[in-house]
């Protein structure tokens, strides 16, 4: 549900309103700021910065195509990608290890 309420707020309802006050490339950097710092917010280490780069693609993607739907696309297939991530490192933790640190 994150995707959802996050585009839905962030894509939907700030990048908008950003939109009204600065040029294209503010509102994509402003924007994945406050990304950033909602995810900071929600308990993620200060060091984890692709926060930045994910708020700026998905505030560029809405600003491209005007639709919500598609930075939900991207932050789901983001987040089920962090998940395959995650659990890759809990089931097979030598095999990450051999392939990092060959």
């Amino acid at each position: 549900l994150a995707p959802l309420v996050e585009e839905a707020i962030y894509r939907g309802l700030v990048v908008p309103a950003l939109r009204e006050a600065f040029p294209t490339w503010g509102v994509i950097v402003s924007s994945s700021v406050i990304f950033y710092a909602l995810h900071l917010a929600y308990g993620r280490p200060w060091w984890m910065l692709h926060y930045l780069l994910a708020g700026a693609i998905l505030s560029w993607s809405f600003l491209r195509t005007g639709k919500v739907w598609v930075p939900i696309v991207l932050h789901s297939l983001g987040n089920i990608l962090m998940g395959l991530d995650d659990l890759l490192l809990l089931i097979a933790p030598d095999l990450v290890h051999r392939i990092l640190f060959r």
